[in-house]
C-alpha cells in the first residue's frame, strides 16, 4: 500500500494548492508555506553553534497543540538547553501559536511529499520527534526510520472504524510498529493495536486533562465578570454554533423565567455571529465588551476570545457546543472546574464524553425538552457530581508526567554534559 501512498499524498497536497484559488482557508495554507526553506535555514544557521538536542513536536491544529502543550512546557522547564521546534499542519493552529514562548521556532509542516519532508528533516536534524494524537504522515515516518531518528506519538486514540485497522492498510499500520512508543488514551486503543501485533504501546491517558486542570487551578479572575455573575444561578453555553442555538434557545428562555442567568460563548466572535445571537433574544442580552456595571439583563454574550476555560467556574452546569455538527468541543474544561456538562449527540469520537456519560457527570441532549430536565435536576445533584468529577480527574491526571518520565528513562531526553 505504501507504493500507492506516495502518488496519492502528492495529489492530496496538490489539491490544496488548487483549492487556494477558490477558498480562503486553503489560500492561507499555501501562502503560509511560501519560503519555508529559507526561513528554516535562517533559524538553523542561528543555532548552529549550540551542541544540544533538537526536538521536533508536530501538532495538526490548535486542539492537538493544547493536547501536547503540557508536555512541551514540562520539557522546556526541565531542559531549558534543548532546541524545541513546533510545526503545524493548519493555518489556525500556526496563527494562534506562532509566538508561543516555550519553543524556539514555530513553523508550518511543509507537506508529506517525499522531497519536501526529507529536506525539512535534513535541515532540522532532530534527535527526537513527538507527534501529537494521530497525524500519521508515512513519508515522514519512512524517513525517520531510515535515519534512525526516534519518534513517539502521544494522546493517540484508535477506534474499530479507524482506516488503518482495515486489512487493506495493514502495510501502513505496520510502519507504526517502528515508533519508539505510542502513548494511547484508552484501553480500547491498546486492545485494538495489541491484536495487530503491536508491542510499542502503553496507555498513558489524555494529556489535555493535565492542561485544563492546571488552567482551572490558576485562579485567574476575569475582569468585571462578577458584575454579571454575583450570587446568581449561572448556565454557560460554550463554543456554540448556530446549530446549537437552534436546539437550546427555547430552554434558555424558560430558564430565564426561572431566574437563571445565561452566558453564551460563541465559537466565532465576529460581528455577524454576535448580531445573530442578539436577534434571538431581543432586549435580553448584553455584550461582555459593554459590561461596565451591575446589570439586570439575563444574558451575557462573550464577544472576546480567551475567557471560556476560566468562565466555567462561575456556572452550576454547562453546555458545550459542536454536538449538532461535526463533533463536540472541549468538555474537559467545565469538568476541570467540577461542573456537570451536557452536549449534542455527535460525541462518539471523544473518549471523555463516553466516560462522562457512564459516570453520570455528562449528559447527551437531543432536544430542548431534555435540556429543560437538566435545568431542573442538576442543581440538586451538585454535591454528588462534584465528588464523581473529582474522582475522575484524580484517576486520569498525569499523562504528561508519564510520557516525560518515559522519554527520560529511555534516554530520549537527556541532560547535556
Amino acid at each position: 500500500m505504501y507504493w500507492l501512498y506516495k502518488p496519492a499524498i502528492f495529489l492530496f497536497f496538490l489539491s490544496f494548492r488548487i483549492a487556494a484559488l477558490f477558498r480562503n482557508d486553503a489560500k492561507k495554507w499555501v501562502e503560509g508555506r511560501i519560503g519555508w526553506q529559507d526561513k528554516l535555514k535562517s533559524f538553523i544557521e542561528s543555532i548552529q553553534q549550540k551542541n544540544t538536542q533538537r526536538i521536533w513536536i508536530h501538532a495538526s491544529s490548535l486542539g492537538e497543540f493544547e493536547q501536547g502543550r503540557e508536555l512541551i512546557e514540562k520539557i522546556r522547564g526541565h531542559h531549558p538547553d534543548k532546541i524545541l521546534i513546533l510545526s503545524f499542519f493548519s493555518p489556525s493552529g500556526f496563527e494562534k501559536c506562532k509566538n508561543f514562548s516555550f519553543v524556539d521556532y514555530v513553523c508550518y509542516y511543509p507537506s508529506d511529499t517525499y522531497g519536501e519532508i526529507r529536506s525539512f528533516i535534513e535541515l532540522i536534524k532532530p534527535t527526537l520527534v513527538i507527534f501529537v494524537k494521530y497525524d500519521f504522515w508515512f513519508n515522514t515516518i519512512e524517513i525517520l526510520n531510515k535515519k534512525k531518528i526516534p519518534y513517539c506519538f502521544i494522546s493517540t486514540i484508535f477506534r474499530e472504524s479507524h482506516f488503518l485497522l482495515n486489512p487493506l492498510f495493514q502495510s501502513l499500520l505496520n510502519k507504526l510498529k517502528l515508533a519508539n512508543q505510542i502513548f494511547l488514551q484508552n484501553e480500547m486503543s491498546y486492545k485494538l493495536l495489541k491484536a495487530k501485533g503491536f508491542e510499542n504501546i502503553q496507555v498513558s491517558g489524555d494529556t489535555r486533562l493535565d492542561r485544563v486542570y492546571r488552567i482551572a487551578n490558576e485562579n485567574k479572575s476575569i475582569p468585571r465578570i462578577d458584575l454579571f455573575c454575583d450570587r446568581e444561578r449561572i448556565f454557560i453555553a460554550g463554543s456554540i454554533w448556530e446549530s446549537d442555538l437552534q436546539i437550546i434557545q427555547n430552554s434558555i428562555r424558560k430558564a430565564i423565567n426561572d431566574h437563571w442567568r445565561i452566558i453564551l460563548v460563541p465559537h466565532h466572535t465576529d460581528e455577524q455571529t454576535i448580531l445573530n445571537i442578539e436577534k434571538r433574544f431581543p432586549g435580553q442580552s448584553i455584550r461582555y465588551s459593554q459590561l461596565s456595571q451591575t446589570v439586570s439583563i439575563p444574558i451575557l454574550i462573550i464577544d472576546q476570545i480567551g475567557y471560556l476555560s476560566k468562565l466555567y467556574k462561575h456556572c452550576l452546569f454547562a453546555y458545550v457546543g459542536g454536538g449538532f455538527g461535526k463533533g463536540i468541543h472541549n468538555i474537559l474544561e467545565p469538568a476541570s472546574h467540577k461542573k456537570a456538562v451536557c452536549f449534542g449527540p455527535n460525541y462518539q469520537k471523544f473518549q471523555e464524553a463516553n466516560d462522562f456519560i457512564n459516570q453520570r457527570i455528562g449528559y447527551v441532549i437531543h432536544n430542548s425538552n431534555e435540556l429543560d430536565v437538566l435545568f431542573g435536576e442538576l442543581p440538586e445533584k451538585q454535591i454528588s457530581i462534584n465528588t464523581s468529577i473529582d474522582k475522575y480527574i484524580q484517576k486520569n491526571l498525569g499523562a504528561s508526567r508519564k510520557i516525560y518520565q518515559y522519554l527520560v528513562s529511555k534516554g530520549l531526553l537527556r541532560n547535556e554534559e
